[in-house]
C-alpha cells in the first residue's frame, strides 16, 4: 500500500464510527423549515425518475477511474431523503490517486439546505480551517452565513469547454493516538437549471420558488485526504468528473430524456 493510500485509509477508518463516508456527513439543519409533501406532478415525477435511472446506470469504471460503492448510512438516507445518489471511493488505474466522490439529488431543495460543508462537517467533529482574512457575518464557523467567498475556489473545465465552479474547504480533526487527520472537500450545488453554485444562498433562493424547489437540487462532493493545494487536486478532480457519463450531470438540469443515459455523447 502506498503512503498516500495508507493516509486515506487511516483517515476513513478514524471517521468510520460516523458511518459509511461519514454517514455522508449528514445534515443538522433541523432548524430549517420542514418540507411539506408536494402535490403529484407527472412531469416532475418523470424528471426525478430519469435522474434516478441515470445515476443508477453509472458504471463502476469511468475512464481511468475504478469505483467502489460506499452506501449511504440509514440515518443519512432518513435525513436527506435523496431521490438518487452516487457515493463511491475511486482509485486511478496505474496511479496512487484515491478520492471519495458523492453525487446526491434531493427532489425537494429544502432537504439539501443543511448538507453544506461549513455546516455538516463541523457538526460531526471536524474543524473548518479558515483563510486568515476570512470572517463570518454572524455567530461562528457552524453558521450558514460563513463568508464562503473567502475560501479557495476551483473551476472544473468540461470536455466541451463548460466551466463548473466548486469551492474547496479544509477540515481537520484528532484521530486515534492524537494524530491529526486532514481532508479537503470540493463541493458544488447543481441547481434545477443545470447551473453550478457553491453558495448556500443559491439553495435558499430555489427554496423560495415553489416550482423550482420541487424540481430538486443536487450536490457533488469530491474529497481528498490531507490539504493538497488547489493546483494539485485540480487535475484529478477534473479527470474524475469528466470521466463520469455526461448524462449523469446533464440530467440534473435537463427536463428532457437524455436518451443515452449511461454514456457520453
Amino acid at each position: 500500500m502506498s503512503s498516500l493510500e495508507g493516509s486515506i485509509a487511516g483517515a476513513w477508518r478514524s471517521a468510520g464510527r460516523l458511518g459509511p463516508w461519514l454517514s455522508l456527513v449528514i445534515v443538522v439543519g433541523v432548524g430549517i423549515l420542514a418540507p411539506q409533501p408536494p402535490s403529484v406532478d407527472a412531469e416532475l415525477v418523470a424528471h426525478h425518475d430519469r435522474i434516478r435511472r441515470v445515476l443508477e446506470g453509472v458504471p463502476l469504471r469511468c475512464g481511468e477511474w475504478i469505483g467502489e460503492e460506499q452506501p449511504l448510512a440509514p440515518a443519512a438516507v432518513e435525513l436527506l431523503r435523496p431521490n438518487a445518489s452516487l457515493s463511491r471511493s475511486y482509485r486511478r488505474i496505474g496511479g496512487d490517486e484515491r478520492v471519495m466522490m458523492s453525487l446526491i439529488h434531493c427532489s425537494d431543495a429544502r432537504d439539501m439546505a443543511g448538507h453544506y460543508p461549513p455546516i455538516c462537517y463541523p457538526s460531526h467533529g471536524w474543524t473548518l480551517d479558515r483563510p486568515l482574512d476570512a470572517s463570518t457575518k454572524a455567530g461562528g464557523l457552524s453558521d450558514p452565513t460563513v463568508d464562503v467567498e473567502r475560501f479557495e475556489s476551483l473551476e472544473v473545465k468540461t470536455l466541451d469547454g463548460r466551466l463548473m465552479p466548486m469551492r474547496a474547504y479544509r477540515f481537520s480533526r484528532m484521530g486515534e493516538g492524537l494524530t491529526e487527520i486532514k481532508m479537503t472537500v470540493l463541493s458544488a450545488f447543481i441547481l434545477p437549471d443545470g447551473s453550478w453554485n457553491s453558495d448556500l444562498g443559491a439553495i435558499r433562493d430555489v427554496q423560495t420558488r415553489r416550482r423550482a424547489s420541487r424540481e430538486g437540487v443536487a450536490q457533488i462532493q469530491v474529497v481528498f485526504a490531507g490539504w493538497p493545494s488547489v493546483e494539485i487536486i485540480a487535475e484529478p478532480a477534473t479527470s474524475l468528473l469528466n470521466a463520469l457519463p455526461r448524462a449523469a450531470i446533464d440530467v440534473l438540469g435537463d427536463r428532457t430524456d437524455p436518451g443515452t443515459e449511461a454514456g457520453h455523447e
